[in-house]
């Protein structure tokens, strides 16, 4: 069985990092590139930071708290860094956007 979880310390166009401790992080990428909805859900209440030095000390703190756990002790993938294209603000309001855009209607 796999624990498929990480830490991400995700950098943003606009110098904020976040810090989140996630399973099946790779849904961020699918189907083909950065996928606002999902980048919007992992790290919406994640802690900012303005400083690496102040994300990393928290991704330690997580990693310990992760690995001195007496039931699953396992973090499979580690600590990673991310970096995204657009502020995380940017990525709320593509999925604002997508969110209030009308279906398209079906061609039967």
């Amino acid at each position: 069985m796999s624990a498929d979880n990480g830490i991400y310390i995700g950098h943003f166009a606009d110098g904020k990092i976040r810090v989140i401790h996630a399973q099946a992080f790779e849904n961020v990428y699918y189907p083909d590139g950065e996928n606002a909805a999902e980048i919007v859900r992992y790290f919406k209440n994640a802690p900012v930071f303005d400083s690496l030095d102040a994300a990393q000390k928290e991704a330690f703190k997580i990693e310990q708290r992760i690995l001195n756990d007496e039931y699953c002790p396992i973090l499979e993938y580690g600590i990673n860094s991310v970096k995204f294209s657009k502020s995380f603000e940017e990525y709320e309001n593509i999925l604002d956007l997508e969110l209030t855009q009308p279906e398209e209607p079906w061609d039967y």
